[in-house]
């Protein structure tokens, strides 16, 4: 049945048509090849043909939906929900030829995936489970199954158990006056001794666990004994209960007065209650509140694009899960979430027609479907504790990720993938890994190709080494979900990243996150994307690993040119608004959609986009408007909703970069592209250095100049030459200089005719124009659009400078003299302005210093007596 295919009408014909008639027993006349389905797409009515419909009675069963062996069927995901929806359908059935599946359709527009697979396992299997759910006499029951209504978790019992972990944290904090990140680390503690008491007990009600009374029994002998006692006890019963969680049960290393306050408060506390649940989401929404700053907060992704990403992933029951960075475990929890909803969700016939009950369903999940990975004490110690309050912590190990053991020297669960090595890889990664650390250790280093496995390396950074692993992990159709920094994207030095990533997976989509997004982690500032990529079928993967090693962008355009089947749509977005509060560092509620929310809108109703719509010169304003000296990543942003944007474009069309900003500056330029020229052409680099050398020079004095984020030239210091050591540039009037790391806020300026020959450090660049106004240029540099123009620039090189060579290829507008000068006009009417403002403020200041001084020096008037104030002759004076 597996035999050679190429096209869509191969999988028709070899697959789907003996499946569904020889193997699932339906007639030829209950089968409806291409059926006509009319669908909203966008604001688009369209009519479309569903491959194949199973029809009886005039009732649609199943639509069925056959792909060509080089695509993925979860592309194919949202075009079949779609048919299945218009048809009513309570079942649709997906393949290539080589992957398959059966989707199950429920009431509030609920989808689950009942089985995935591979069609070669379906045969070893001889289909029996697909029989028992959609064969031709069992499909009238499976599709009469009424699903379970999942009901919402009882937000007044989640307030209660929220304040409850704030309870027992501030006990801690105020009894042992700790820090809120030891104290945390405490809390977690107590809690894993109080699971495994109640894990212990429950397969042996003899099992005694720790009580305050213990405790303080124990402090009446001494102190020592009962802070010894307690942690025997602690490592004992987390030995047993949980031996894989044993290397965290260090030591508790609280008073036994503060051990007895919280043992007392968590006496009438249990993990294993029916409300699991409740208490799982009450802690993950007291997590954030505790996890700011250095202690914590680099283990924290914010709720909104935790959520966005899972939702973007569309989390199946099927799933194998696992964050090789999971930190506090936020993936893992909202990952689990969704695969414990879509069980609750479905049908008890149907859970039996599967072979299966709920209960074995949940455990498998949480046994051999959700894992996570951290090298991190404290974050793989609040992982478990988190995963622990929704059923189970065993998932989460720690380790270092690229390496192939934990830190224990056991394999880790998730494996490589290999075509050889059954139940080896996984088929969803959701990671945000720490930025900016380098992978050092040499064993590790030797298994990449990115490390030193092809070339010799003694370094690399973990974020590059980690797309490398996630491939290899993955299987084919397998997801990758990642919070990625633009640079990887962008740089050119990460080119041969980008083609690796292009020559093993379709780039699904890539989506801006604004800058303040982790603010609530500690982190102020940071350009990063979400990166979505989907490994090949191995199809796909044999044709790309043909092509020469050495390709290169340009290679690549020009061989899915040439084969267009490898073409394919890439989603990007730009987002301005996530839900989190810049300046309050909180995350807001309340119904309010952010712009992750309009993104997945978009993406659901298959927009193309509204890129067409948007005023560039706008979007620049927003990010880089009002402060002279602001840029994108000190904009404050998150204030102004519905500011995405959104857009699709080919593999084809890509330009050796692959981040968002660069493609919406490019296709919002395109319309001017006849009345534009680049600015190389108007001016040229200046890279002379001067050192003193004569007499003359060494006993003349020199002026140091510097250039500050609103554009002013001004004299740093003044130094006589004899004391000048190293090569500076020297500058004549009319020069331009910038900072070339700060030319993005708009650090550039003019030399003044009082300026010339003055000294700037060889780190600044200087330009000599030749045939345009430099104040003109200038001005021009630091409006909101070029500042959104440079900065896209920048982050194309290393260390996000600007290179000389790079701002010549800025284009600008052919204008004449007369539009110049209007320009320029305005541009002095603004510095004119502000100079009046300031000077305003500054007599403002001088009033104001003045007043508060008049009250030092002013002696207080004294009080009227109580009598006089009520005197005859008082009372007369005042008539």
């Amino acid at each position: 049945m597996t035999e050679s295919m190429i096209s869509e009408r191969d999988v028709e014909v070899k697959i789907v048509t003996p499946l569904f008639r020889e193997v699932l027993g339906y007639e030829d006349k209950e089968m409806a090849w291409a059926v006509p389905v009319k669908m909203n797409l966008g604001r688009e009515v369209r009519t479309k043909e569903a491959d194949l419909v199973i029809r009886r009675k005039g009732e649609t069963l199943i639509v069925v939906e056959a792909k060509k062996p080089t695509e993925a069927i979860s592309g194919a995901t949202g075009q079949t929900d779609s048919y299945a929806f218009a048809l009513q359908s309570p079942f649709s059935f997906i393949t290539n030829g080589k992957e398959y599946r059966l989707r199950a359709y429920y009431h509030g527009n609920r989808r689950v995936d009942l089985i995935t697979g591979t069609i070669e396992s379906l045969t070893k299997k001889n289909f029996a489970k697909l029989i028992k759910l959609i064969g031709a006499k069992e499909i009238s029951a499976t599709a009469a199954d009424t699903a379970n209504t999942v009901q919402e978790p009882d937000a007044e019992k989640i307030r209660d158990y929220r304040r409850f972990f704030k309870g027992l944290h501030n006990a801690i904090r105020d009894g042992d006056k700790l820090d809120p990140a030891a104290a945390f680390d405490e809390l977690s503690k107590l809690l894993l001794m109080s699971a495994a008491d109640e894990a212990l007990r429950a397969k042996n009600r003899k099992h005694k666990r720790l009580t305050s009374e213990e405790v303080e029994t124990w402090t009446e002998t001494s102190s020592k004994m009962a802070t010894e006692s307690v942690n025997i006890h602690f490592r004992h019963v987390v030995k047993l209960a949980f031996p894989l969680l044993s290397d965290e049960a260090s030591e508790i290393k609280l008073s036994p007065r503060t051990v007895t306050a919280l043992l007392k408060k968590l006496e009438p506390f249990s993990l294993k209650s029916d409300d699991v649940d409740v208490k799982g989401r009450a802690f993950e929404e007291f997590l954030p509140s505790q996890l700011r700053g250095k202690g914590l907060g680099q283990y924290f992704t914010p709720r909104p694009v935790v959520n966005f990403i899972c939702d973007l992933a569309n989390i199946s029951i099927n799933d194998i899960v696992l964050d090789f960075a999971c930190g506090s475990g936020g993936f893992l929890i909202r990952a689990y979430e969704k695969m414990r909803s879509e069980v609750e969700i479905l049908p008890a016939g149907t859970i039996k027609r599967l072979g299966t009950t709920r209960q074995q369903m949940l455990e498998d999940i949480k046994d051999s479907q959700v894992f996570g990975i951290d090298a991190e004490p404290r974050a793989a110690r609040t992982a478990r504790m988190n995963m622990l309050l929704w059923g189970d912590g065993k998932c989460v190990v720690r380790g270092n990720a690229l390496a192939n053991t934990d830190f224990s020297g056991s394999d880790y669960a998730v494996r490589e993938y290999s075509e050889a090595d059954e139940g080896s890889g996984c088929s969803l990664i959701l990671a945000n890994p720490p930025f900016g650390a380098r992978e050092k250790e040499t064993k590790v280093l030797s298994q990449y190709d990115f490390g030193s496995r092809k070339k010799k390396r003694t370094s690399q950074k973990t974020e590059v080494l980690f797309v490398e692993k996630a491939l290899r992990l993955l299987r084919p159709e397998g997801r990758l979900l990642i919070v990625l920094p633009t640079g990887l994207f962008s740089a050119d030095s990460y080119e041969d990243l980008r083609i690796h990533i292009l020559r093993n997976s379709w780039v699904r989509g890539i989506y801006n996150l604004p800058t303040h997004t982790f603010v609530q982690s500690g982190i102020p500032t940071v350009n990063t994307v979400v990166l979505y990529v989907q490994k090949f079928t191995s199809t796909v993967q044999e044709f790309f690993d043909a092509q020469s090693a050495d390709l290169t962008f340009e290679d690549f355009k020009t061989l899915i040119s040439k084969n267009p089947q490898y073409d394919y749509e890439i989603e990007m977005a730009d987002a301005e608004n996530v839900g989190n509060d810049a300046e309050t560092e909180s995350t807001s509620t309340g119904d309010a959609s952010n712009d992750l929310d309009l993104i997945l809108k978009d993406i659901g109703s298959d927009s193309d986009g509204d890129l067409g719509e948007l005023d560039v010169f706008d979007f620049a304003e927003r990010l880089y408007g009002i402060k002279s000296f602001r840029r994108r990543d000190q904009a404050l942003r998150g204030t102004r909703r519905g500011g995405k944007v959104y857009f699709k474009l080919r593999a084809s069309e890509l330009n050796n970069r692959m981040d968002p900003s660069y493609y919406v500056l490019q296709e919002k330029m395109k319309p001017f592209a006849n009345g534009l020229e680049p600015i190389g052409q108007r001016v040229k680099a200046i890279s002379d250095r001067f050192l003193p050398k004569t007499p003359k020079e060494l006993d003349a004095d020199y002026l140091f100049l510097s250039i500050s984020s609103d554009g002013k030239v001004t004299v740093r210091e003044k130094m006589r030459g004899e004391d000048i050591l190293t090569s500076q540039k020297k500058v004549k009037a009319g020069d331009i200089i910038y900072n070339p790391m700060r030319a993005n806020i708009g650090s550039l300026g003019v030399v003044g005719e009082t300026q010339a020959g003055g000294l700037v450090s060889p780190d600044y660049h200087v330009l000599r124009t030749d045939g345009i106004d430099a104040e003109f240029l200038v001005g021009l540099l630091r409006t909101p659009f070029y500042k959104f123009y440079i900065d896209i620039i920048t982050t194309g090189s290393i260390r996000d400078r600007l290179y000389p060579q790079d701002l010549q290829r800025i284009l600008i507008p052919k204008i004449d003299s007369t539009q110049r000068k209007q320009i320029k006009d305005l541009q002095t009417g603004i510095a004119s302005e502000i100079e009046s403002s300031q000077k305003k403020v500054s007599e403002l200041s001088v009033d104001l210093n003045e007043k508060v001084r008049e009250m030092f020096v002013t002696k207080p008037s004294r009080p009227v007596p109580a009598k006089a104030r009520t005197s005859p002759r008082v009372q007369s004076k005042q008539k």
